[in-house]
């Protein structure tokens, strides 16, 4: 009773809905970083392991301005997974700490240490993708199966009110009163 027939959505409605939320569409710029991560946490009063974190970060800058320096295999030798590759990421997923570091950076270039709670990052831009509008063919098949999600909740309501119409719930109140030890008439 609530599945929508095969047919459903046709495209002109397809494309009504498409053209609807359009805006709903658009993928937010990203930026493929890669990160070397130093830990060294705000809250640590040990003097031993802040000072380890300054020489660990202090060699590893010295490697990264060193020429022909690869920050692939300088992040790996910090333990980081493949080359530090933190692969793609939305502008928004970003903490604003790192966000306005990486906005001023060119494809390639290697940012300043970062100091947040956690201990120091720092980053390389790999690349950027520009903020794009996702076209009808990509989001075609996400569109229809919420498309006919939707129209199933709502035949299944449709079925609902309908059955309910033509068989009222009836409250047998002489089983309810003996239920409740006889306060549905004491109520009254």
């Amino acid at each position: 009773m609530s599945t929508p027939p095969a047919n459903y959505p046709s495209d002109d409605g397809l494309q009504a809905v498409y053209d609807a939320n359009r805006t709903a569409m658009v993928m937010p710029r990203q930026f493929q970083l890669a990160q070397i991560f130093v830990a060294s946490p705000k809250d640590t009063a040990d003097k031993v392991v802040e000072d380890r974190a300054r020489k660990s970060l202090d060699e590893i800058q010295r490697k990264l301005k060193a020429p022909g320096a690869d920050f692939a295999a300088i992040a790996g030798e910090t333990g980081a997974k493949n080359g530090g590759d933190l692969g793609w990421i939305a502008e928004g997923q970003i903490r604003p700490e790192i966000r306005s570091q990486v906005m001023g950076l060119t494809k390639g270039a290697i940012s300043e240490p970062i100091w947040l709670d956690d201990g120091w990052h720092i980053l390389k831009l790999i690349d950027t993708k520009a903020s794009y509008t996702r076209t009808l063919p990509e989001v075609r098949d996400q569109l229809v199966q919420q498309m006919r999600s939707e129209r199933a909740a709502v035949l299944r309501r449709a079925y609902l009110a309908e059955l309910l119409k033509q068989n009222p719930p009836v409250v047998n109140e002489l089983a309810l009163s003996s239920l409740l030890g006889g306060q549905v008439g004491a109520a009254r």
